[in-house]
């Protein structure tokens, strides 16, 4: 019995691991994205829709912007 949790353990861990990851996977990848420009460096950034309204610092630059609102 105790050899037998041994194995069957860690396959269900490593089992809900994977679910786990290919959850929040299609999750993000269902999440709509928008672009813009940085005002700094005119790099074209992409975010998620929800996080409109938010400030942000570009990676390119560091500049620091506010994301526009869809439309």
């Amino acid at each position: 019995m105790t050899t037998l949790m041994f194995v069957v353990l860690p396959v269900l861990a490593v089992i809900f691991g994977i679910a786990c990851f290919a959850i929040i996977r299609r999750r993000s990848a269902q999440a709509e994205f928008l672009h813009f420009r940085c005002p700094g460096c005119k790099q074209r950034l992409r975010y998620q829709a929800g996080k409109a309204g938010r400030s942000m610092i570009c990676p390119q630059c560091y500049h620091r912007s506010k994301l526009p609102m869809a439309g």
